[in-house]
């Protein structure tokens, strides 16, 4: 995590730095009339050499380059900042007059007083930013939009096997004695057919809430599904019952990882601290998940409710090439406050170029099961249920969303309280 400030002033640092502290050791860095703040969390580095300061996230064990960062030569009027297309961390810059902030995380926010009020816009996959400064005021340059268009020219068949073979591709490349999140869905399944036919070591782990009853179908249940792929599979399967007081508990650390109020993305953001607390008391430090498949492959029933046709394509599209990696972002933030790597085994430029090209008939299918592509290209390898089983939500397939429901209600702002005691900036001294 890191916060650079073109107005050293602009740091309130000798207030704040105990909040931050449960992140990683917290390091101060003057660069003349700026400094830097910046977090040792084991994913991010800093460095200075020849004027030249170097800043950014990576995922040690994985990927060593740098997946978003920015560049400054001290003393100069410009600076570069980087977000790379896959966008499994993010990064955000805020101008206010003649003051630049540039963060890697919104809650560092909290280091800056009232002076300093313009929400951070966030760098978008893909983008290299140039920020200049021009008679005390600083200016955003950004780039023309880059898409994957390219005219699609499989068959259905022909399709299925470059599905089944790029993914197949993607997990060889995987690190070993890795833990998979397994849901029992297509898109896990998936990869833990793969990594056994490739002979990759792993464990796979799946979570769900202890004490509720199961779902009258088997097919609404992660816990049964992923058992029955484990069997079929012959995988070792850890079984994290999650507590609802814990979950309750932990929902204060999950909204300000994720740092957002949305439900939507909290609510299964809480039960991945748990299962990332079990990871990591097993010696974990890489995790492979599925996301983000649905994207990729199919479309969210409740997006053919609104579109159709070019509005339809274009609003998956906007999925892939920002929606996607932004959310992978919030992922990867929850389980880095545990040490661990997230390894997104479908996000690579390839799949992301198929996906992105996928003509609507191969993703929607007349009983809405989506992402057929997929399924056909694993049916051999996986009981039918678990080919044809229908797109369950996480938070509704574990028994989160129940617990949340029940205790803070059905409101979309049901976290808003939360948010806001976590994110107030106080005023500077």
């Amino acid at each position: 995590m890191f916060i650079f400030l073109s107005n050293r002033l602009l740091l309130n640092a000798t207030t704040e730095c105990s909040h931050f502290r449960r992140f990683g050791n917290v390091h101060v860095q003057s660069l003349g009339s700026a400094a830097v703040l910046w977090i040792d969390d084991g994913f991010t580095i800093f460095g200075i050499k020849n004027d030249l300061v170097k800043i950014g996230h990576r995922r040690p064990g994985i990927d060593d380059s740098l997946i978003c960062s920015f560049e400054w030569k001290i003393g100069a009027s410009n600076l570069l900042v980087r977000r790379r297309w896959s966008g499994e961390f993010a990064l955000y810059y805020s101008i206010e007059g003649g003051d630049l902030c540039i963060l890697s995380h919104l809650k560092l926010t909290r280091l800056l007083g009232q002076r300093f009020l313009t929400r951070p816009a966030i760098v978008e996959p893909g983008d290299n930013i140039q920020l200049w400064s021009s008679h005390d005021r600083w200016t955003a340059r950004k780039p023309e939009k880059k898409g994957f268009s390219i005219p699609y020219t499989l068959s259905r068949d022909e399709t299925v096997k470059e599905v089944r073979k790029l993914v197949l591709r993607s997990v060889a490349a995987l690190p070993n004695n890795a833990a998979l999140l397994l849901s029992g869905g297509i898109d896990s399944a998936a990869i833990a057919v793969a990594a056994c036919h490739l002979g990759k070591r792993f464990r796979a782990f799946t979570f769900s809430v202890s004490g509720l009853p199961m779902p009258p179908k088997a097919q609404d249940s992660d816990l049964l599904n992923a058992r029955l792929v484990a069997n079929h599979l012959d995988i070792p399967l850890i079984e994290v019952s999650l507590l609802p007081k814990q979950l309750v508990r932990d929902l204060p650390l999950a909204v300000l990882l994720c740092e957002t109020h949305r439900g939507t993305i909290v609510d299964p953001c809480a039960a991945f601290i748990a299962t990332a607390k079990q990871m990591q008391r097993r010696g974990y430090t890489r995790i492979w998940m599925g996301e983000p498949a649905d994207d990729l492959f199919g479309a969210p029933e409740f997006v053919l409710r609104f579109f159709r046709g070019a509005r339809l394509r274009h609003y998956l599209r906007e999925q892939i090439v920002c929606n996607s990696p932004n959310e992978m972002a919030v992922i990867q933030n929850v389980f880095a406050h545990y040490r661990l790597s997230v390894c997104y085994a479908y996000w690579t430029p390839k799949l992301a170029n198929l996906g992105y090209n996928l003509p609507l008939r191969f993703r929607v299918d007349r009983h809405r099961f989506m992402k057929v592509v997929l399924r056909e290209a694993f049916r051999d390898d996986l009981p039918e249920e678990i080919v044809w089983r229908p797109k369950c939500v996480p938070r509704d397939a574990t028994g989160v969303r129940a617990v949340f429901e029940k205790v803070f209600g059905k409101s979309r702002d049901r976290y808003r309280r939360i948010f806001d005691s976590l994110f107030a900036r106080k005023a500077s001294n």
